[in-house]
Formats: structure tokens, C-alpha cells, sequence
């Protein structure tokens, strides 16, 4: 016996049964949470918080992109 909706048990695209697949890096700050820019004149960079991410340095891993590292993680074990 469930709490759900009749029938919402079994629907994949309801909010409650949606999958986490935990984080990746951040394709645009490559993890950092940051942006750099050129050198302001003294040789600092400017840099600026990712909006990708918001400055974490992740995002949420899509089911593809998932899959894509399951697949890469077989390869591996394949090759051993």
C-alpha cells in the first residue's frame, strides 16, 4: 500500500521516482567554480563565479551522461 496517487507508483517521470545519478565536474570551470579572465595590468586574473554551476564546481550527472561513464568504467575493466 502506497501513499502516491492511484497509479503514480509505476510513473517514471513522476518527481518521486526520478533517479539521482550524483554529480559530475563542471564542463565550463573544469571543477574549479570559477571562471578566469586575462590578466588585469598588476598580472592578477579576473575571475568570476561559474553560472553553470553556480561556483560548486559540479552539476547534476544526466542519465546519458551516466551511462557514458558506466561504459567508459567497463572499457576500463575490459582492459585489465
Amino acid at each position: 500500500m502506497s501513499n502516491l496517487p492511484t497509479g503514480s507508483d509505476n510513473d517514471l517521470n513522476a518527481p518521486w521516482n526520478e533517479q539521482d545519478y550524483g554529480d559530475k565536474e563542471c564542463p565550463d570551470c573544469l571543477g574549479d567554480g570559477y571562471l578566469y579572465y586575462s590578466p588585469i595590468e598588476d598580472g592578477d586574473y579576473y575571475k568570476e563565479e561559474c553560472d553553470n554551476c553556480d561556483g560548486t564546481g559540479t552539476i547534476p550527472m544526466t542519465k546519458e551522461d551516466y551511462l557514458d561513464w558506466l561504459e567508459s568504467k567497463k572499457e576500463d575493466f575490459r582492459e585489465k
